[in-house]
């Protein structure tokens, strides 16, 4: 279950939403989100089928919807391509009539569609309200060969690169439209373009540049147009002209290709800034070393980066400045930047590695949400450090803290976190989430004042842990042995008992009275005893069911090895998601025979 730092542009996955705790309730856990762990699944209902031809391409897990998809032939040149279209489990949204979704929010989605603009067969994007009184389409369809930037989702709104009655590249201004009342509203333009990005918190916008930002506040409109805050020369980190400029000794920009900039909104007006002068190759000033992965490709790419680091919090409200020495911000998560965990962990959660040598896929934990497990009005705050800065090591690790929207920190120190907890039936571990590893050393469990508990020791130079998920009375975990040379997956209770040994190398939780492990190229059956029973059905494994094989049909099963649907399916995926509308996990099927699918929901 390796992990590394992301960079993420995902095709429709799911978004943020706010949460309160399990079932509606918020148990007090501090300042964390309380889970439920649930039983074993029971049946698989029959929820919609489809026309055929059609069949289920992603599902985004925050507004609970299916994107649909159909192949069909181009008459243009004879060649095939795919439509797709939009569906609930309950109901057909939209048929699978556009050409591309490049991104849903609430009832809205942007799409693309085959046009013909001054003659010629071309795409066109616009943008579609897919569910809900009013459905249809928006805008008129624009014309583009760039298409992805042209319209945007930000926040409550969505943005056009000029007017939503014709966008283009072109033009050197965005118009904000807001979604809330069923139509586009246009409530005020940037004089920006298509070069920046665009945050819309509260009172608040930001249009983020390469090396600079523009700070706005709704209310400073004129003539249609926010005007950004102008300060006296030096104050709060904004020039004079009204921008935050990070490095302002580069009065030629020759920094601007090496300068990284992420801001994030903590609440009530406070933003963290943070920005980074970084290169692959050493240089004079650098105060950090770190790897960053890049998934935006298909290369996988770790690179090592040297980086001058400068950071700071700024109030967009009240223009005040702060900045602490140790507090140097890599990332955010909370209510407001849930999207970028939420597509990271539905993308992992439902990816599966095909393993060629036991003709079967490979099973993982599930990747958690960060941003869910912390409760409203808080953020967890992931900040760079130096833990061996005194031997001259300038090698950054990452811890984090707390931070409320009257901007007070809490860093945990009596707790001794270094990774946020998530907590599930009132216990907690540091877990682990799409983007950091957890750390290697003990196991610890927290109950709900963040009192912990060691429940396997790490000993020096012979054995370490790493600690992925506390679940139904358990947590699984990753044992190094050094001396064996040996790296198993095994379970701890909370009491520190060993209830699963040390022997697999994948592990699920328990759903019910089982879980399943893989030893070799098979996968085995495991109750609360520690009893193994071989699986030999088995070709995928999800949590709590899995896939399994049938003189070449599928079918699923849980981990009791209870048929939920008979082996009589062409096709089958197990659609989940974790810590998404206050459930930890909710589980659809779609599956495919003669060419129908059937949407199922796991109950």
């Amino acid at each position: 279950m390796k992990k590394k730092v992301l960079v993420l542009l995902f095709f429709v996955l799911a978004c943020a939403v706010a949460l309160t705790g399990c079932g509606g309730e918020q148990t007090d856990y501090g300042y964390f989100v309380n889970f439920s762990s649930r039983g074993a699944f029971s049946r698989a209902e029959e929820a919609l089928t489809l026309p055929q031809g059609t069949s289920v391409y992603s599902y985004n897990a925050e507004y609970d919807v299916f994107v649909t998809a159909r192949t069909v032939l181009n008459t243009v040149d004879n060649t095939t391509i795919s439509l797709f279209g939009l569906c609930s489990a309950d109901e057909v949204y939209v048929e699978p009539i556009y050409s591309g979704i490049q991104a849903i929010h609430g009832d809205y989605a942007i799409v693309y569609k085959a046009m013909v603009y001054d003659g010629k067969n071309v795409t066109g994007v616009g943008v579609i309200k897919y569910r809900g009184e009013g459905r249809g389409e928006l805008t008129p369809f624009s014309p583009t060969d760039t298409a992805e930037d042209l319209f945007r989702f930000v926040g409550d709104y969505v943005v056009a690169v000029g007017l939503k009655t014709y966008v283009s590249e072109d033009f050197n201004f965005v118009t904000f439209y807001n979604l809330s009342q069923g139509v586009l509203l246009e409530e005020f333009r940037l004089r920006c373009n298509l070069d920046y990005t665009f945050m819309a918190y509260d009172d608040y916008v930001v249009a983020v540049g390469t090396d600079h930002a523009f700070f706005y506040e709704k209310s400073n409109n004129v003539n249609g147009f926010l005007i950004p805050y102008r300060p006296s020369q030096g104050e709060d980190g904004l020039s004079k002209y009204g921008y935050y400029v990070p490095y302002p000794e580069d009065t030629e920009g020759e920094y601007a290709d090496y300068i990284k900039l992420d801001i994030f909104y903590l609440g009530n007006g406070w933003f963290s800034r943070t920005a980074q002068l970084r290169d692959t190759q050493i240089f004079e000033g650098y105060q950090i070393i770190y790897e960053e992965t890049d998934t935006s490709s298909l290369s996988l790419e770790t690179k090592t980066y040297y980086a001058n680091v400068r950071c700071d919090f700024y109030n967009a409200h009240t223009h005040e400045t702060r900045s602490n020495d140790w507090l140097v911000v890599r990332a955010v998560a909370n209510r407001y930047h849930a999207d970028y965990y939420t597509q990271a962990a539905s993308y992992y959660n439902n990816f599966s590695s095909y393993d060629a040598e036991s003709e079967t896929y490979e099973y993982h934990l599930p990747y958690l949400n960060p941003a869910r497990a912390i409760k409203d009005g808080y953020s967890v705050v992931y900040y760079y450090y130096l833990p061996y800065v005194e031997e001259e090591n300038y090698y950054a690790e990452t811890s984090f803290c707390i931070v409320n929207e009257r901007f007070s920190i809490d860093r945990l120190s009596e707790a001794e976190l270094l990774l946020p907890p998530v907590f599930i039936d009132g216990y907690g571990v540091p877990t682990a989430d799409p983007v950091y590893e957890p750390y290697f050393g003990p196991v610890y469990v927290y109950d709900a004042n963040l009192k912990r508990t060691e429940v396997a020791s790490y000993e020096g130079g012979k054995r370490t842990y790493q600690s992925y998920l506390y679940y139904d009375g358990n947590v699984v975990a990753h044992e190094y042995d050094y001396d064996k040379s040996t790296a198993y997956y095994g379970m701890v209770t909370a009491d520190g008992r060993r209830s699963v040994d040390f022997l697999y190398d994948s592990l699920s939780p328990f759903f019910g009275e089982y879980a399943v492990g893989k030893k070799g190229k098979g996968f085995v059956r495991i109750d609360r005893q520690g009893n193994e029973t071989p699986i030999s059905d088995a070709l995928n494994v999800r949590q709590g069911v899995y896939v399994n094989v049938y003189r070449e049909k599928l079918g699923l099963k849980t981990y009791a090895g209870e048929e939920l649907l008979s082996a009589q399916f062409d096709e089958l995926e197990v659609l989940e998601t974790v810590m998404e509308r206050g459930v930890f996990l909710t589980s659809y099927v779609a599956a495919k025979k003669d060419d129908v699918v059937t949407i199922y929901r796991l109950k």
